[in-house]
């Protein structure tokens, strides 16, 4: 279970995550062999990022580089 900023807790399906990150990498970016990936997200899409970045690897990528923001200090 996730909070959101505005207090209000959702339950996340993990199938679906990873199906969506699955989905954006070998789909919507076309991730090839060897390519780099550099990625913002903010620290809600926590849990999303990390399949993100799993999926990318799998899909042979030289680096995921992910970076995060925090919606409440900035």
């Amino acid at each position: 279970m996730t909070t959101h900023s505005r207090g209000v807790a959702a339950t996340i399906d993990p199938v679906k995550l990873d199906r969506l990150a699955e989905v954006a990498i070998k789909v919507g970016l076309q991730l090839q062999p060897g390519q780099d990936l550099v990625l913002t997200s903010s620290i809600a899409a926590l849990p999303l990022t990390r399949r993100i970045v799993e999926h990318a690897y799998k899909a042979g990528a030289g680096l995921v580089t992910p970076i995060f923001n925090d919606d409440e200090m900035t």
